[in-house]
């Protein structure tokens, strides 16, 4: 409506609301019946008449017609014309930018003639799932990342300069293409990643780059270099080795068995494998590479069936190496091996020893269901999730002994049950959350206990916290659900009085001494309900809301030296006798339902004391 006349029209057929509108332009001898998908009803029947009638021609959309002196388009210019199927221009082609997302999820069928354009931006032409081929011009600089991501018809391709830089993932999910030659410096991260009839890649003279996951989840089963590469050797054809034999840059997908000096004729010199080289390989089952100190990145990542790895003292194991690997036996490493995020996540190693001032970085270890024990030496750091998971059994049944009714509570798959811990460890967020069959954790002195470090440990009885520095936030806290017994869906909350139950999560401590402790964070040991007696050290000066709440059978606290109480510190727990001399502030309800509690001291300077501090304190 950009034209006086248009908005004036569409402002008249508003008004009188007409049954048919008849708009038409007689110079392309065309009639479009429908436009972006929008079907009215009989509008293709009259249509048909019209074209019977006329002589005219009958098409479903108008093409997008651009004028030849346009140059650049911008970004998600028609992102989401569902209904575009093709472009022409008025004239010569002129065209020579297209910006991200600026033709992502339209309906291209047929070949594209890009053979004017110099950049093709991120996400260009992603998610055109008619498109079948491109055709573009020695003009060419640019393919951005993703540019042809989805496009699971796109076959034909046509790339003439040899200029041409690469992005990440960009022909990521285009199941058609069989072939394909690259001769850009850096064939980037995931180009053909689940290019899924891919068979066959030439790797240009001028490659020198390869990146991770390049090749993942395709049918190639021999690799080709072309000659006069001087990065790359391929002397099977099955892997690629870089850095004069001493790195392994990538596998091929179909790679069955065993990878060793075997495979490469007894010719070893790997010392490196590189980013992803076997990532989700699943018919390797055993790597022997005895000289690699080094492995990047998702090496190994997915590899279903591996389940031997032999290589040397390791160095350095990058972010997710083994991920998702059924190994049971860690590789070597030692203090000083930097090992990256969630390394060996979701393997199945049944123990784990880290020796004296190592950081364990996040996730390292976590979700190992097999995992039983794990000793970890003095002066280390355990990053969040190091041993946590929050992989969930379907459900466990109970019996609950009401008209032998079974109902189901929320549990999770672990196998931890003994952690040793040394001297001056700081214990990470969530780092053992959710071990629910952890029994006992040997503690060494200072331990800073980190946010939910053990939270959902319901299984733990045994933990010496005499020597530990301090306790986060949660640290020994856990979730509670509750189990309808009428309806084991149902929510409590609809529920009637009585016909419900509340499952915990806390560690089941009975007797804890926190007399080295300089602080006790908000929530840390909230519904710990077998909780008797806390011991607390003389630094301690605030307890934070709900620090001991909802601990129903703690009776003994020593309270003679805090200052403050946070709100619903104490509450419905079973305290008797409280010393609350040196209180300065009793936040809200911080000793509500306390029904036991007959002695009290307080501060005789005064004590600021906010609402309910001690409603239902009915003894």
């Amino acid at each position: 409506l950009g034209q006086m006349e248009s908005r004036a029209l569409a402002q008249l057929t508003e008004e009188i609301d007409p049954a048919l509108v008849l708009a038409y332009h007689t110079q392309g001898k065309v009639i479009y019946w429908q436009f972006d998908d929008i079907q009215v009803p009989g509008a293709q029947a009259l249509a048909e008449d019209f074209a019977r009638t006329s002589g005219y021609g009958l098409e479903d959309v108008p093409p997008l017609v651009l004028p030849d002196t346009l140059e650049t388009i911008g970004a998600e210019a028609f992102v989401g014309c569902t209904a575009l199927e093709k472009i022409s221009f008025s004239g010569d082609n002129n065209l020579k930018i297209i910006n991200q997302n600026a033709f992502e999820n339209c309906a291209f069928e047929g070949t594209l003639d890009l053979s004017s354009v110099c950049i093709i931006s991120d996400y260009a032409f992603a998610g055109n799932q008619k498109l079948e081929g491109i055709k573009t011009g020695d003009a060419l600089i640019s393919i951005g990342s993703y540019a042809f991501a989805g496009c699971k018809k796109l076959s034909d391709i046509t790339i003439t300069s040899g200029k041409v830089k690469y992005g990440s993932y960009a022909f990521t999910g285009c199941e058609s293409i069989k072939e394909f030659t690259v001769n850009a410096a850096v064939l980037p991260e995931g180009m053909f990643y689940e290019c899924d009839n891919l068979e066959k890649v030439v790797i240009g003279k001028d490659v020198n780059e390869i990146g991770a996951f390049a090749f993942r989840d395709t049918k190639i089963t021999k690799f080709e270099i072309a000659k006069g590469n001087r990065a790359f050797d391929c002397p099977t054809g099955e892997y690629i080795l870089a850095d004069k034999g001493k790195e392994l840059v990538a596998v091929v997908p179909s790679l069955k068995g065993e990878f060793s000096a075997a495979t490469m004729g007894g010719k070893d010199k790997v010392e490196v494998v590189g980013n992803g080289a076997f990532s989700h390989n699943t018919q390797i089952n055993s790597v022997v590479l005895p000289n690699v100190y080094e492995v990047g990145d998702n090496a190994f990542a997915q590899n279903e069936n591996l389940t031997n790895v032999q290589l040397g003292k390791l160095e350095y194991i990058g972010e997710y190496a083994f991920f998702e690997v059924p190994i049971t036996v860690l590789p070597n490493f030692n203090k000083g091996t930097d090992i990256g995020k969630y390394a060996f996540a979701y393997t199945d190693i049944t123990s784990v020893t880290i020796p004296n001032r190592m950081d364990v970085a996040e996730g390292v270890f976590s979700e190992c269901d097999k995992l039983t024990t794990v000793v970890i030496g003095n002066d280390v750091v355990l990053g969040k999730y190091a041993f946590g998971t929050n992989k969930d059994e379907s459900f466990k049944i109970e019996n609950y002994n009401l008209n032998d009714s079974k109902r189901f509570y929320y549990t999770f798959a672990t196998a931890l049950t003994s952690v040793t811990i040394g001297k001056n460890v700081v214990i990470g967020e969530n780092a053992f959350a959710n071990a629910a069959s952890l029994v006992d954790v040997t503690l060494g002195a200072n331990a800073e206990i980190g946010y939910m470090a053990f939270y959902n440990c319901d299984s733990l009885t045994n933990i010496d916290l005499s020597k530990a520095k301090s306790i986060g936030d949660y640290a020994f806290s856990g979730d509670v659900y509750n189990v309808c017994l009428d309806d084991a869906m149902a929510y409590a909350a609809v529920s009637e009085e009585g016909t419900y139950i509340y499952t915990y999560h806390a560690p089941n401590l009975v007797n804890i001494d926190l007399s080295s402790a300089t602080s006790v964070g908000a929530y840390a040991f909230t519904y710990c309900r077998e909780l008797v007696n806390v011991k607390l050290g003389e630094e301690i000066k605030e307890l934070p809301e709900y620090a001991f709440g909802g601990c129903i059978a703690l009776q003994n606290i020593n309270l003679d030296k805090i200052e403050t109480i946070g709100d619903y510190a104490f509450m419905e727990d079973d305290l008797r006798s409280v010393d609350l001399s040196k209180v300065e502030n009793i936040g809200e309800y911080a000793f509500v339902n306390n029904k036991n509690l007959t002695s009290l001291k307080l501060n005789e300077k005064g004590t600021d004391m906010a609402e309910g501090a001690f409603a239902y304190a009915q003894a």
